[in-house]
Parts: structure tokens; sequence; C-alpha cells
């Protein structure tokens, strides 16, 4: 349960030690005037205690090379957090389409800590890539004004390997070598033959 601190406390500040998630909810301030009067003022406000992660989110899934009118299939998964935080696709830095983003069912951690994913489904185009030759692709994970966090992909254009071309200094080459072996052929059946017709006399 959580405790004033009275020593670090005064008039108009009060430290509270030891909140927790579940310490969240409305908190109220009262100021009361001396006698004879007793007048008595209150505020009232919402507190809200976050339960702030240790790294950013996730992405997972997909690949580096996709062919042009593949679709590239992303999730973004947010750390554990109370509240949980607010993920959002954002594609060559503008912020994607709903229809591209698709929120799947929150599971709840250790402590009450809510897991947020939300999965990028885009089908790669020629403008996607058109101007760097690359898509950036970037998922950031906010809560309120006091945690930002952020995760990016790199999608690169599948190219096939061309085979090597047969040029044509190549191919005379091989004919010269060709030609070289069957004059050699040649030769050596026609020394062959003298050499026999020589035994034979």
């Amino acid at each position: 349960m959580h405790r004033v601190r009275v020593t670090a406390s005064n008039a108009s500040t009060v430290l509270l030690r030891h909140m927790r998630p579940e310490s969240s909810g409305v908190y109220r301030c009262e100021i009361s005037t001396e006698a004879p009067l007793f007048n008595t003022v209150t505020r009232h406000g919402m507190l809200q205690v976050v339960n702030l992660p240790t790294h950013g989110p996730i992405i997972s899934g997909g690949q580096e090379r996709y062919r042009i009118g593949d679709v590239i299939q992303l999730n973004c998964t947010s750390p554990g957090t109370v509240p949980p935080p607010q993920l959002t696709w954002y594609i060559e830095g503008e912020r994607a389409h709903p229809g591209l983003v698709t929120e799947f069912p929150r599971s709840v951690g250790p402590g009450g800590v809510v897991v947020v994913t939300k999965q990028l489904r885009l089908t790669l185009l020629d403008r996607h890539l058109a101007a760097t030759g690359r898509l950036k692709i970037k998922c950031t994970a906010s809560l309120e004004n006091i945690y930002w966090r952020s995760h990016e992909r790199h999608v690169h254009e599948h190219v096939e390997a061309r085979p090597a071309r047969v040029t044509g200094r190549h191919l005379r080459n091989e004919a010269g070598a060709l030609s070289v072996w069957q004059k050699w052929r040649v030769v050596a059946a026609a020394s062959s033959l003298l050499l026999h017709q020589s035994v034979w006399r």
C-alpha cells in the first residue's frame, strides 16, 4: 500500500511511496481555514500510475527482399505496460492507412501488464521503391507524453540473378581450340598410316 513520505511533503506537495498500477484513481486535496470560519475548499484529479517497459516495440516476421506485387506481412509487438501503449505503423514516414493494420487480441502478463500486437499487411508496388530503392517501415509505441520508442525495418526489391553471357570471343576461342584438336587427330592418323605402310614393304 502506498504511503505519504512526510519528510518530502509540505503544504502544497505530497510525495507518495510504493505506488502500483492499482493505486491509480481519483485523488482529492482539501484545504481548510482556521477558526472561527473553518472554510473548506476541495479539488480532485485523476492519477494514473504507469508501469513503463524496459525496451521498445519489436517488429517480427517478413523478410528483407520482396518482388514487386508480393505481400509484406509484419507484426509489431509492444512490451508489457500498464496502461497498454498506443502502437502506430508508418510507411515512409506517413501513418499507415487503417485498412492495412489489424490489431490482435491483447494478452495480460504478470503484474497485469498488457501486451499489444498489430499487424501490417501491404502489397509492394513500384512507387514504394521509386525514391530511394528501398521501403522504410516503422512501428512506434507511445504512452501519453512519458514514453515513446520505435523500431524500423527496411525492405528491398528482390532482383533475379542473370546468367553470365557467353561472348563471341569465347566462342571463337572454343572454335579455334576445336579446330586445332581436329588437325592434330588428322596428323596423327596420317603418321600412323605411313608407319604401317613402311613396315609391310
